[in-house]
Parts: structure tokens; C-alpha cells; sequence
């Protein structure tokens, strides 16, 4: 999956010769996928190489009658990390915590470009980072400061220097 992805990467930069060698790669790992074989149809008929373009045609057509009605389809676009990444929608300023470490947090995160988010800890207990402006706090198992940062620079750089004290 990994190659089919990197083959992507390379095809949307315009650069067809890697692209063609991580599709083959993923081709040659997964040949019960389709998906490779299409693209390669595609990259060896744009590079004139009619005859493999032919042959992954004919393999992927093969592949796709196999798959007709299948109860799980192939889904190319998804991979392990696609539900990492899920966007919060800020609820107005967050407050101290009120348990532990409520003394700790030096006021309150809010205004503009703040947010909360929550990670798993790990020992498997949520963790949350919280954020205004260029500072950075992570709060473990969501009560405790656990540590701070205060950034001139990227929130990017402060998130990960806050989650450094984990």
C-alpha cells in the first residue's frame, strides 16, 4: 500500500519513471490488487510501451470482474493513518482543569488559532494537548500538567516540544 502511495506522490510531481517503479513494486508485493495494474496501464501507455500497457490492462479488467460484488471493495485511498488525524471544533476558551494540578496551567487557553485535542497516552489513558497562540500544554490523562512550552516559532515546533514531556 505504502509503494501505491509513494507511486501516487511521484505521478502527481510529474516524475513517470518512479512513479512506474514503486507501482511495480506494489504490483509485485499485491498482485491481487488492481489498482496498481491500472496505473501502470496508464504510465506504460503515456511512455509508449503499448505492449505492458496492454498486458496490465487486460490484468486489471481480469481483477475487477473478480472483484464485482465483493463485500469489502478495494479501497486504495485509505492506509493505517488516514483516522490519526481528526480536527476538533473549538468551543469557546478552554479553563483550568479543576482536579489536579488546577493551580498549574497559569490561566486559560483561548482566542483565535487555540484548540484542544486528545492523544493516547502510553499507558492507554487520554492525554490532551492544548494550545493559544505559540502555547503549548499537555495535560496528562486530561488533568495533570504534565508540561509547557512557549513558542515564538510554529505551533508545529511548540506541539512537539510539549509533547516531549510525555
Amino acid at each position: 500500500m505504502a509503494h501505491y502511495q509513494l507511486g501516487t506522490v511521484y505521478k502527481l510531481q510529474d516524475n513517470p519513471a518512479a512513479a512506474i517503479a514503486e507501482f511495480e513494486t506494489a504490483r509485485d508485493l499485491s498482485p491481487r490488487l488492481a489498482a496498481p495494474h491500472f496505473q501502470l496501464f496508464g504510465l506504460y501507455r503515456q511512455a509508449g510501451r503499448a505492449e505492458k500497457a496492454a498486458e496490465e490492462l487486460r490484468i486489471f479488467q481480469g481483477l475487477k470482474k473478480e472483484q464485482d460484488g465483493a463485500a469489502v471493495p478495494e479501497d486504495m485511498e485509505w492506509c493505517q493513518y488516514a483516522e490519526l488525524y481528526d480536527p476538533s471544533t473549538p468551543r469557546g476558551p478552554l479553563r483550568r482543569p479543576t482536579r489536579s494540578g488546577a493551580g498549574k496551567t497559569g490561566g486559560r487557553f483561548g482566542g483565535p488559532g487555540s484548540g484542544v485535542t486528545a492523544l493516547v497516552g502510553a499507558d492507554g489513558r487520554p492525554d490532551l494537548i492544548a494550545w493559544s497562540g505559540g502555547r503549548v500544554a499537555l495535560f496528562r490523562h486530561g488533568r495533570t500538567l504534565a508540561g509547557q512550552h512557549r513558542s515564538g516559532g510554529s505551533a508545529r515546533r511548540a506541539v512537539y516540544r510539549a509533547r516531549r514531556f510525555r
